[in-house]
């Protein structure tokens, strides 16, 4: 059971599952591991239905991988026409397309309108090690999900030179995306420890809908201006976000933020706070890679989770 797949389950209980997924990164591997435990929680886990999953038995799952580097026509043919037809034994269907950037230009738009309007109850995963050669308009319409795999040895090593507190060394792993932004932040000379405490801040008050937090977000501008404070923030704020969603079903592991941390975030509403909290960060850095500003792009966040949008 992996934190990605706890929140995908959040999602699904509380209504708040995306109807289509990126997932991208380096190691393909993984990525369709996980897209296969993502379809059995769309699909059902009952022990039946996990395993006609596993087997590749199920009617409702469709997936779809390149042969000879490359997915055909007739593919995406057979692919349109079985997701079209109404689930049979569950009450979703999920089709998963394995290295989507290797299908063609003409591919890709021909399913953009079945990704912007799909049937109801109806689950893509798109999974890709080459995000570039995927259409904008397809990324824009669907929520990016991020699996690293990083050597942080040497970060960690010059971290603990440093004194910085363990903690805070954890923090930074988990939530740098490559080896040359951890660098990055070490290069910036940012104080990760007063950082890290103003962003638990900040997400406290952002589960609890209080505007007190732009007064927080000036103190993180007082630790440091860079652009690459913004990133980082949302970074390290969407993995008290998995952390804290993982702690809503009592599920324990590895951990970095404590209990009682993560359980002073709790009350009626906070898995739906947390689940827009999410939507609003993977915006936001779409935004960020569109060169919006920052700053502009963080009180976007503030704002429209204050207000509950």
């Amino acid at each position: 059971m992996s934190l990605r797949t706890d929140s995908f389950r959040l999602a699904k209980r509380n209504n708040k599952l995306s109807h289509a997924f990126i997932f991208h990164g380096t190691s393909y591997d993984v990525m369709m591991e996980e897209a296969m435990a993502v379809s059995k929680v769309i699909l059902g886990e009952d022990q039946l239905t996990e395993s006609k999953v596993s087997s590749l038995n199920h009617p409702d799952l469709y997936r779809l991988v390149p042969t000879e580097d490359k997915i055909n026509k007739e593919d995406i043919d057979d692919l349109l026409h079985q997701m079209n037809r109404k689930p049979t034994e569950s009450e979703n269907k999920v089709y998963i397309i394995g290295a989507f950037d290797k299908l063609s230009v003409y591919n890709q738009n021909r399913l953009l309108k079945f990704i912007e309007e799909p049937p109801n109850n109806t689950y893509a995963i798109l999974v890709t090690t080459n995000l570039t050669n995927l259409l904008p308009t397809i990324q824009s319409r669907c929520q990016l999900i991020y699996f690293s795999e990083i050597d942080y040895t040497s970060i960690s090593d010059q971290l603990k030179r440093e004194d910085v507190p363990d903690k805070d060394i954890q923090i930074l792993s988990r939530s740098i995306k490559t080896v040359h932004e951890g660098e990055s932040v070490l290069a910036e000379g940012i104080d990760l420890k007063s950082l890290h405490q103003v962003v638990q801040k900040m997400t406290t008050q952002l589960f609890n809908r209080d505007l007190d937090v732009l007064l927080t977000l000036n103190e993180m501008y007082k630790i440091s201006t860079k652009g690459l404070i913004v990133h980082y923030t949302l970074n390290v704020m969407h993995l008290i976000v998995s952390e804290q969603l993982k702690s809503e079903i009592s599920v324990s592991g590895d951990e970095i933020f404590s209990t009682s941390y993560l359980q002073s975030l709790h009350h009626e509403k906070s898995t739906e706070i947390a689940l827009l909290i999410s939507d609003h960060i993977d915006e936001g850095r779409k935004k960020l890679a569109s060169n919006v500003s920052g700053k502009l792009v963080l009180e976007q966040i503030i704002y429209q989770v204050v207000k509950g949008r």
